[in-house]
């Protein structure tokens, strides 16, 4: 009889925690998957079809990816600004950024692009 309490209760646990993980929002809508994000450091801004061009990884063989930004995808800076929104002028060659992209209709849109911070110089370089 024990036995059989013990794997009850191991059930009803796990049943309530994917009922919690299927759970809708505050607001009743379910919760989105964030996507993806690429980072790397910014090799080309053209601001006549804004598209961005980074390049990801340090050395040579770096994969380099472009993206063309729509109207909904919004800039942030980190740093000073902490989350403050920038304009598609802030993008600039040589800045560090991250890019939230989302499948849809089976392209990669960006979301949102993260300007970050310059990077800390170690202390014996």
């Amino acid at each position: 009889m024990v036995a059989v309490r013990s794997v009850l209760a191991v059930l009803l646990t796990i049943a309530l925690v994917a009922a919690v993980d299927a759970a809708p929002n505050k607001r009743g809508k379910k919760r989105k998957k964030r996507g993806k994000a690429v980072a790397g450091v910014v090799l080309q801004v053209d601001a006549a079809t804004k598209t961005i061009t980074i390049k990801q990884g340090k050395k040579a063989g770096g994969k380099t990816i472009t993206f063309t930004l729509t109207n909904r995808t919004r800039i942030v800076v980190r740093g000073k600004g902490r989350g403050q929104k920038a304009g598609f002028a802030t993008l600039a060659k040589g800045k560090r950024v991250r890019v939230f992209v989302a499948e849809r209709n089976g392209s990669q849109v960006p979301i949102r692009v993260v300007i970050l911070g310059e990077r800390k110089k170690k202390k014996g370089a």
